[in-house]
């Protein structure tokens, strides 16, 4: 499918090469994923986020490009994010969506949980996320309370949907 192609509901905003998908990472040992999954069955989780996803180089990675969901946003955020927006044409598959601040840190895989919200975050939300740890739901994400739950008890403030999809050719 094109990118922007929600009625403008998405803006690409960035294209990157990530670090294979088929290949698990040898940094996300047990005691990790215990402390910032919520799904703990996941090979390898895929994020916006470089600390969880790393960057690879152009020919060994996986291309993908990055989309903000417009609804929700600030006018500011909007402001930040307009100028760099740009569309694809080429066909895409969606491997999902994330949430994350003004800096890409991912409030799904990179804030960890307290040993009191492992139990209850993983109930209500692990059946939620697909085999790569992302909404499958750009619709659902947005319409739900989970951006107010799913974040770092931190004074930044997660506000960006962000899609994640794979580029299987050439741009």
């Amino acid at each position: 499918m094109p990118l922007n192609n929600r009625g403008g509901e998405e803006m690409c905003v960035e294209l990157d090469a990530r670090c294979a998908i088929d290949v698990q990472s040898l940094a996300w040992t047990p005691e990790r994923r215990e402390q910032f999954l919520v799904r703990l069955d996941v090979a390898r989780p895929l994020s916006i986020d470089v600390r969880v996803w790393p960057k690879a180089s152009e020919t060994d990675g996986t291309r993908v490009a990055f989309s903000i969901l417009r609804r929700g946003m600030s006018r500011e955020s909007q402001a930040m994010w307009l100028p760099r927006a740009f569309t694809i044409e080429g066909e895409t598959e969606r491997l999902g969506y994330d949430v994350a601040d003004e800096v890409m840190t991912s409030g799904l895989s990179n804030c960890g949980y307290s040993n009191e919200e492992r139990d209850v975050v993983r109930l209500c939300w692990a059946s939620r996320l697909n085999r790569f740890h992302l909404f499958d739901d750009g619709d659902e994400l947005c319409n739900s309370r989970i951006l107010a739950m799913l974040v770092c008890r931190s004074m930044r403030h997660f506000s960006y949907s962000a899609s994640i999809d794979w580029l299987p050719q050439e741009l």
